[in-house]
């Protein structure tokens, strides 16, 4: 990144797969996310399953500025993804500093055949209200607030906030190795 600016034709996140994925079932297409989010809200899941494991994902909330966001599947020889497109096109500079709202909260959830949805939980809402930029996602007893305004990674990490059972993971400390 110079000046917050980069050049691109394709931003998006990927989640992929690659070897023997011969017993991979990914719905192709996958179902679309909103051209455009209004306000906060929880996307319908997109299900995949690979042998005995049954797999969710879901998208909480995501923006990027005022560009469509689309999600795709695919396959290609051994190799497989899913993507949630931020930007598709022509070539041309993309200014983060000039873009309002940028975030994407999402959550996977992999389990064994035959256990319960995962996500009947899942819900976000935008707290502009109590910190302006900012957007929350619940699931289960876990939470996550995010700012939506593109920032350094340093300043995300100190304004991010994480609760699980009442604790921030990201406070407590790692298991000492024996």
């Amino acid at each position: 990144l110079k000046n917050a600016t980069i050049k691109a034709k394709d931003l998006r996140i990927r989640l992929q797969f690659e070897g023997a994925i011969d017993d991979l079932k990914l719905p192709i297409p996958a179902k679309p996310v909103l051209s455009k989010v209004e306000g906060a809200r929880t996307h319908e899941p997109i299900k995949f399953s690979s042998g005995p494991i049954n797999c969710d994902f879901q998208i909480a909330h995501v923006v990027f500025g005022d560009y469509p966001i689309k999600t795709e599947t695919s396959r290609d020889g051994n190799t497989a993804w899913m993507d949630v497109v931020l930007y598709s096109g022509a070539q041309k500079k993309i200014n983060f500093a000039e873009i309002s709202d940028a975030a994407v909260i999402f959550v996977l959830s992999l389990n064994a055949q035959g256990e319960a949805p995962a996500f009947t939980n899942l819900s976000s809402r935008n707290i502009n209200h109590w910190a302006p930029g900012r957007i929350t996602a619940t699931w289960h007893n876990m939470s996550l607030t995010i700012p939506t305004n593109p920032m350094k990674t340093s300043e995300q990490r100190s304004t991010a906030v994480a609760e699980r059972n009442g604790r921030n993971p990201w406070k407590i400390p790692a298991p000492r190795q024996p």
